[in-house]
């Protein structure tokens, strides 16, 4: 059971919509969804709302201040159960508020990466640019080893990718597991 809380910004609404879709799928409930908008200070009528739907997992959209002020407020309310989000923690002004908490980050991407995409694009990378550019030269790899076996199937790529230990990206060396989680530095 889990509470989705997420800034009323573009962005952060769309990461909602695709995760909610996907734990849809997952058949993950989704017990109360929360939308905050930009500026607020005080949540805790949203957190005592959700507490009382006895949530198992907390997933925060949006960054600082709005994400530390909640985080405060949630732990202010003696709630322990987990908190976890994509993007935010890593960019909080109170990281301690996360010590010990797992969520989905992005890194600094290594050499030149910022100026080659300001250059070629004549605009700044979005976080998660050099994610999305390692992903997409890990699907270009997987092709192109695959098919020098002939027209690739996709579990023919998958497995491919699966093998993946030592690949050089923007990220630094990325490996892949078995489930297809793909690791950094």
């Amino acid at each position: 059971k889990i509470v989705l809380i997420t800034l009323n910004q573009q962005g952060f609404l769309e990461m909602r919509n695709a995760l909610k879709e996907k734990l849809s799928e997952a058949d993950i409930q989704v017990i109360a969804d929360e939308i905050i908008n930009p500026g607020e200070q005080d949540f805790r009528s949203v957190v005592a709302k959700t507490m009382a739907k006895e949530p198992e997992l907390y997933i925060l959209l949006f960054f600082s201040p709005e994400l530390d002020i909640v985080t405060k407020q949630i732990r202010e309310a003696k709630i322990t159960q987990p908190i976890t989000s994509m993007l935010s923690f890593g960019f909080s002004t109170q990281p301690e508020l996360y010590e010990g908490l797992w969520f989905v980050d992005s890194i600094e991407a290594k050499g030149n990466f910022y100026d080659r995409f300001k250059k070629r694009f004549g605009r700044e990378a979005q976080v998660g640019s050099p994610n999305a550019y390692d992903i997409v030269n890990l699907l270009v790899y997987g092709f192109e080893q695959t098919f020098a076996q002939g027209k690739p199937s996709s579990a023919q790529v998958v497995q491919t990718l699966q093998s993946v230990k030592d690949f050089d990206g923007m990220l630094g060396t990325l490996s892949i597991d078995e489930k297809g989680a793909v690791f950094s530095p």
